[in-house]
């Protein structure tokens, strides 16, 4: 019965792809290379995450032009001037990192959408793909 390559993981077709007496080395690489790029990965994603709340919270604040009407509203609704300046911070932070949040999920969706359409690209295997020893 043939096998589809549709659920093979990767590691299975980096393993299939070298000789047999390669196969020790190339699950070590293999691992060791998937590690080092979620930690790049990781690393990159989270400075990005944290310049797109920056550079939104500088946007919404300089585009705020009826900012101090609305401080106004809030003080006039019983609001100590302190405390609304607060809650108004408070809003343009949370939805500045809510905007930071939703760019950087777009841009790791456009990752994954080119990874997937890489896999196409990989060599085929040259013998069957043994997934029982995956781990």
């Amino acid at each position: 019965m043939q096998q589809s390559l549709f659920f093979v993981p990767i590691t299975g077709l980096a393993i299939a792809t070298v000789n047999p007496d390669e196969t020790a080395n190339a699950a070590g690489m293999s691992n060791f290379l998937r590690t080092l790029a979620g930690a790049f990965a990781t690393s990159l994603v989270q400075t990005r995450w944290a310049n797109a709340t920056r550079e939104n919270q500088t946007e919404l604040a300089g585009a705020m032009h009826q900012g101090q009407s609305t401080l106004d509203g809030m003080i006039a609704g019983g609001a100590s001037p302190e405390s609304a300046r607060v809650m108004l911070t408070n809003i343009v932070e949370g939805q500045s990192v809510m905007l930071a949040t939703l760019n950087t999920f777009a841009a790791i969706v456009m990752c994954f959408a080119v990874a997937a359409a890489l896999i196409w690209l990989a060599p085929k295997p040259k013998g069957p793909i043994d997934t029982n020893a995956g781990h």
